[in-house]
C-alpha cells in the first residue's frame, strides 16, 4: 500500500471547513477555549511548517519536502491520510512533541482576497474551541481582547514564516538538492506500508554546492533549517515505532 505525502491544496486555510471575518457585531459573545484540544487535526498526516520552526520540529518529526512544484516543507505526523499519530482520541497531542504553529493558530487565520488584494482576520465559528460560555472572551466593551490581538499577531507571524519556508524550499529545488524518497513500515501483523510523494536533501549533492551559494544561504539564515532537516531524519526510527505500536493497538 502506498500513501503519498501531500501539501494542503484547499482554498481554505488548513483545518478550516468554513471561515468568516471576525466581527464584534456578530461575535461579541464568543469565547476561546484552548482546553478543547487538537481533535481538528487528527486527520492530518502532514502539516506545513514555517522557517523558524525547523529547529524545534527536528526534535520530534521527520521534516520532508513535498514532491510538488513548488515544494512545501512539512512535518510527517502519520503514515496514511486521515490519521495523525500524534493526536489521541481525546484530542490531546503526544506529550513532549512539538506542536506545529498552524495547529496552534487554529481556529484563526488570515483571509486573503487575491482579486482585490485585501486581507482580513477570520476564524472558524463552528470550531470546538469556540463557545458562548467557556473560555476567554474575544471581545469586551465592544473591543477585541488580548486573545484576539495575540491571535492576529500570531497568524501574521505564521504567514510570514510560511512564505520564508517556501522560499527556502524553492532555493533548494533550484540547485537540485531535493531527491525523491520512499519509506516503508512493516506492521507486526504482516504486510508493508509505503510512504512516498516526498523529497529530502541529498547529502552527496549538498557537498557539491558552490561556496558562494552556501555563503548566500548563510546570510539568509538558511543553514540552520537546512541542517535541522538533515538531523530530523533520525526521527524515522521513533516515528516507525510509533506507527507500528498504534497499528498493533488498533488490531
Amino acid at each position: 500500500m502506498s500513501n503519498a505525502v501531500q501539501a494542503a491544496a484547499s482554498s481554505l486555510p488548513l483545518f478550516h471547513h468554513s471561515i468568516e471575518p471576525l466581527n464584534v457585531d456578530l461575535h461579541a459573545g464568543l469565547r476561546l477555549n484552548r482546553g478543547a484540544g487538537f481533535g481538528f487535526s487528527a486527520g492530518m498526516a502532514t502539516v506545513p511548517i514555517g522557517l523558524g520552526e525547523f529547529e524545534a520540529a527536528a526534535h520530534s518529526y521527520p521534516i520532508l519536502f513535498t514532491d510538488t512544484n513548488p515544494p512545501v516543507p512539512v512535518v510527517l505526523l502519520g503514515f496514511r491520510p486521515g490519521w495523525n499519530l500524534f493526536v489521541n482520541e481525546l484530542g490531546g497531542w503526544l506529550p513532549g512533541a512539538y506542536v506545529p504553529a498552524l495547529v496552534r493558530a487554529f481556529p484563526f487565520a488570515i483571509i486573503e482576497d487575491a482579486a482585490t488584494g485585501t486581507r482580513q482576520f477570520g476564524f472558524e465559528a463552528d470550531a470546538a474551541c469556540i463557545s458562548p460560555t467557556t473560555g476567554l472572551p474575544l471581545f469586551e466593551g465592544g473591543q477585541p481582547t488580548g486573545v484576539v490581538k495575540e491571535a492576529v499577531a500570531f497568524c501574521e507571524a505564521c504567514q510570514a514564516e510560511m512564505n520564508a519556508s517556501r522560499a527556502f524550499a524553492a532555493a533548494l529545488d533550484r540547485v537540485r538538492l531535493l531527491e525523491p524518497q520512499t519509506a516503508t513500515i512493516e506492521p507486526r501483523g504482516g504486510g508493508k506500508v509505503s510512504i512516498d510523494g516526498f523529497r529530502v536533501v541529498d547529502r552527496n549533492r549538498l557537498a557539491g554546492v558552490h561556496d558562494e551559494v552556501m555563503l548566500a544561504w548563510r546570510w539568509r539564515n538558511w543553514l540552520l533549517p537546512l541542517y535541522a532537516h538533515l538531523l530530523s531524519m533520525a526521527n524515522w526510527t521513533p516515528f516507525t515505532e510509533l506507527a507500528i505500536n498504534q497499528l498493533a493497538a488498533r488490531q
